[in-house]
């Protein structure tokens, strides 16, 4: 590329590798984390069914936030 210098490009393709690392050792942990806690004899489930209810509730509470902002 003209106006760019080959050692720019290099640096900033180092700087995104190292990012992705670093958010893959995050996302890592994060999910060996969540599998140790889904282990857990302890742990509480929530039904798939309950979740969803809820979901629809709060996006329908939003929708009339929203609709009465437009008023």
């Amino acid at each position: 590329m003209p106006g760019r210098e080959v050692g720019s490009d290099r640096a900033e393709a180092l700087r995104r590798t190292h990012e992705a690392a670093a958010y893959e050792g995050w996302f890592l942990e994060r999910v060996e984390e969540a599998i140790r806690e889904a282990d857990n004899p302890n742990a509480v489930s929530i039904p798939h069914e309950v979740i969803k209810g809820e979901m629809a509730r709060e996006r329908a509470e939003l929708l009339a936030l929203l609709k009465n902002e437009g008023k």
